[in-house]
């Protein structure tokens, strides 16, 4: 059996460590706000000294700028694969992926929806979010307008305003939502 190497052992316990820090500080950030929590409290939290964490992030932003970046990278992944769809079928992956995202990353949606209301306070929010939303829209138009929409430009906006607010409705009525009933009327919308 081989033995692993000092280096590669030190390197998996820093990625373990950067990896809890960033799970705490979503956690933490959801359910209290990004004002709301301290480094102080994200370190107790996730049970690593206060040195190490600033080790590895800077500031409390930097810390949420790393979740950001690792919530977008994962997207940028999926967006990746969009690529092998077109026209219905985009647009069923979409909502697929979307209404995923709703029901297995509850502490992220909730933290960006927070932000959100936020983003005079945090510029790079509205700065990763500008960008997201343009890419998607481009993608989008070209979709709705494949498909012989009226208003390809306006039925793009429309459709991921209809994605955000099933999000926003989700969180606020969280358990009393029927999500599956809402993909399903999705569906029925876009002839899926």
């Amino acid at each position: 059996m081989k033995k692993e190497s000092p280096k590669n052992l030190h390197e998996q316990r820093r990625e373990s460590s950067e990896l809890i820090i960033l799970i705490s500080a979503e956690e933490l950030f959801a359910r209290k706000g990004y004002h709301g929590v301290s480094m102080n409290e994200i370190a107790k939290h996730s049970e690593v000294s206060k040195g190490l964490l600033y080790h590895y992030y800077e500031s409390k932003e930097s810390l949420l700028k790393a979740i950001f970046q690792s919530a977008f990278d994962k997207m940028a992944s999926n967006f990746e694969a969009l690529e092998q769809f077109d026209g219905k079928d985009l647009i069923r992956y979409l909502i697929d992926q979307a209404f995923d995202f709703l029901m297995y990353q509850r502490d992220l949606q909730r933290l960006m929806i927070g932000l959100a209301v936020q983003v005079h306070d945090l510029p790079f929010v509205k700065e990763i979010a500008t960008k997201k939303m343009a890419s998607h829209k481009l993608l989008l138009t070209s979709t709705f307008e494949e498909l012989g929409y009226d208003d390809p430009e306006g039925e793009a906006l429309a459709f991921g305003a209809l994605l955000d607010g099933i999000g926003l409705q989700l969180m606020v009525l969280d358990i009393d939502y029927d999500l599956p009933k809402m993909k399903e009327h999705l569906y029925l919308k876009y002839a899926l």
